[in-house]
């Protein structure tokens, strides 16, 4: 018996391999450029498979979107439709913040979308801001604070707003209503990535609006011409919800209350409107989605700040 106790300790246990750091960096990077090549030779590749792309990259994607035309039909701008304009040359440290080097690659940021835009529309905006082309506004802890259901929220930064409209894929010309607008830099950002396109926002903060009205008023009137500024309650105007084609939430300080009724409020919009939450999914369940909806992915993207935001899509279904 001592011998075969002996002759078993003496086998070798089989383990699971290991991956070092540097063999699944380098295995996240052949993917990555496999996924790169075959977008390349698909040129009419359409919205449902941009979303999944950037979707599997930096959280989940549990629905597909409804086909579109391809992303570069769509937005106006970005680096292949230049023809010579000087562009801006973000990289992807610019729409999501990770913990490894420039070089690498993880989950989080493997296969996100990186979009550039004209140089001189990210004057305009930093001239508006008041920032730096460098810079960026100043963290959201230098906001004061709000009581109530409406508090400085983490606005996304320029890189971050041009990547998540890139990977909506909106058509030219379509509407975005921003629930909790904040000092308006998605309203601006939409405004600039799409030339035909309008953009609402509803801010309940007397001081964050009057904020977004002063940054406005530097813009280019054109510009101007195209962005609306309310200020009061986001649910005075549930009714006109529906002439939507994408709403954004501010959801950072909402409880469960303020998301029942937001999501009640949703329903009435149409069949395949975007409904985009910042900081809080609509439901406690992360894999869930309000009734009438799917979720098509949630992902971080930068801030103005030193962190990341998550992000919620949500699409709503047709009726039956």
């Amino acid at each position: 018996a001592a011998a075969a106790a002996a002759a078993a300790a003496a086998v070798p246990v089989s383990e699971s391999p290991r991956w070092d750091y540097g063999d699944m960096n380098g295995f996240l990077q052949q993917c990555c450029a496999e996924q790169m090549a075959r977008r390349s030779r698909l040129p009419s590749i359409v919205s449902s498979e941009m979303v999944e792309d950037c979707g599997g990259a930096g959280g989940s994607s549990t629905a597909a979107a409804a086909p579109r035309q391809p992303l570069g039909n769509q937005l106006q701008v970005g680096g292949q439709q230049a023809n010579g304009t000087a562009m801006t040359n973000f990289s992807l440290t610019d729409v999501v913040r990770c913990d490894h080097g420039l070089a690498g690659r993880c989950m989080q940021c493997s296969g996100r979308i990186v979009q550039n835009m004209p140089l001189a529309m990210y004057s305009d905006f930093c001239a508006a801001y008041r920032t730096t082309v460098l810079g960026s506004l100043p963290p959201s802890s230098s906001v004061p604070s709000l009581p109530g259901p409406r508090r400085a929220t983490p606005e996304l930064s320029f890189a971050a707003l041009a990547s998540l409209i890139a990977c909506l894929a909106p058509e030219p010309g379509e509407r975005l209503l921003h629930l909790g607008s904040g000092t308006g830099r998605a309203l601006v950002v939409w405004g600039l990535a799409l030339q035909q396109g309008a953009a609402s926002g509803i801010e309940p903060s007397p001081a964050f609006h009057q904020e977004a009205a002063a940054t406005f008023g530097r813009l280019p009137p054109a510009l101007q011409s195209r962005l609306f500024l309310h200020c009061g309650d986001i649910f005075a105007s549930q009714e006109e919800w529906h002439q939507a084609t994408t709403i954004f939430v501010s959801t950072n300080t909402f409880d469960d209350a303020y998301l029942a009724r937001l999501a009640a409020g949703l329903q009435t919009v149409q069949e395949g409107t975007r409904v985009v939450a910042f900081s809080q999914p609509l439901c406690a369940d992360l894999g869930r989605a309000p009734p009438g909806f799917a979720l098509a992915r949630h992902a971080p993207y930068c801030t103005t700040g030193t962190g990341n935001l998550s992000v919620y899509i949500y699409r709503k279904l047709a009726t039956c």
